[in-house]
């Protein structure tokens, strides 16, 4: 395992969990609702981490987490009377990103990296337990080295400019519930759409996600948060990461 430093550390200072619906940033800044050259999934959880299984949804065996990111010519470039040529590549550099141990190296992160490719315009979907969801999803996606944590990436193309072009979202599906006439399958799901930082514009000191908790069971307290607000941490700091 080798360390290194939080080369999102250069990106954003900080995380935070809410963003008002009306708060819209003035020009030049980064927006959060526009596609990115750096692109953030605030959270996952990995069913299968620890002897876990998959989910059940009405007969079929589904993952717990889908990721689903794609590539769109970028506005701006679009915008200057520029066209993106037919199936241009781009590659994301992705990094599934764990907490530390509460109290013992808690600034460390241990990490999984992996590439994925696409061309302009374009979508790919992938799970975050290692399991392929259908025939788009991209090969040799690893399954992160945690139950939750959140994943981050950033693109590379052949573009003369910043590739501000990513967009994504992801769903998250309550696990099997253990009571009640649904016990064994899972009932609900919930979505968020992916945070994107573009390149060349500035940043405030903190960038907003939106993530919903949900209960396993009725009546019962909200999901156990331990664990998945590593992407949370205010980052004015040095915190280093740990590389598989």
């Amino acid at each position: 395992m080798k360390p290194i430093a939080k080369w999102a550390l250069l990106l954003i200072p900080a995380l935070a969990l809410a963003m008002p619906a009306s708060a819209f940033p003035p020009a030049g800044l980064s927006d959060s609702g526009q596609p990115g050259s750096v692109i953030v999934y605030p959270k996952f959880v990995n069913s299968l981490f620890g002897g876990g299984s998959l989910l059940n949804v009405d007969g079929n065996l589904v993952s717990q987490t889908e990721i689903e990111v794609g590539a769109v010519c970028p506005p701006a470039f679009a915008a200057a009377g520029n066209t993106c040529p037919e199936h241009m590549p781009v590659t994301i550099l992705f990094h599934w990103v764990c907490p530390g141990a509460e109290g013992v190296n808690s600034n460390i992160c241990p990490e999984e990296d992996f590439v994925v490719n696409l061309t302009v315009p374009g979508k790919a979907t992938f799970s975050a337990d290692g399991t392929p969801i259908n025939s788009n999803s991209p090969p040799d996606v690893p399954a992160p080295p945690c139950a939750r944590g959140y994943l981050i990436g950033s693109a590379q193309s052949d573009l003369p400019v910043a590739f501000n072009g990513l967009i994504g979202n992801a769903v998250i599906r309550n696990g099997n519930l253990v009571a009640g006439p649904n016990a064994g399958s899972s009932t609900a799901v919930s979505a968020y759409q992916a945070i994107t930082i573009q390149d060349g514009t500035t940043i405030t000191g903190t960038q907003i996600g939106d993530v919903r908790f949900d209960k396993t069971t009725a009546g019962a307290p909200l999901t156990s948060t331990s664990g998945t607000r590593a992407w949370g941490t205010r980052w004015g700091a040095p915190i280093r990461r740990s590389s598989t």
